[in-house]
């Protein structure tokens, strides 16, 4: 008996895990995509505060926020729940933290 090889994975690019995500529940990826859109809008919010008042604070949310909004919908599009849990927590960490250090 011989072994017949087994054919190569094909990794999943994230347009088709999006399409397949949209499939199974395009309310919950609407919800993800919606937060990942509000740490953007933040993240411009946080730069005008650095730009306008100088908060030294809000470098803290330029460099959490795109890793929270990148986190948040990769993690509801691949299903991976520690991804949407670290996105949440960048998003508390760099929207709100620099405000209450002002």
């Amino acid at each position: 008996m011989t072994d017949s090889p087994t054919p190569p994975v094909r990794e999943q690019t994230f347009g088709e895990a999006t399409r397949q995500a949209w499939r199974r529940s395009s309310t919950g990826l609407t919800r993800y995509a919606s937060f990942a859109v509000g740490a953007l809008i933040m993240l411009g919010v946080h730069v005008a505060l650095i730009v306008v008042t100088g908060n030294a604070w809000s470098w803290l949310a330029v460099v959490a926020l795109p890793p929270a909004a990148y986190f948040l919908l990769a993690g509801f599009v691949y299903g991976r729940v520690w991804w949407r849990v670290l996105g949440l927590a960048l998003f508390v960490v760099g929207a709100m933290l620099p405000f209450y250090l002002m």
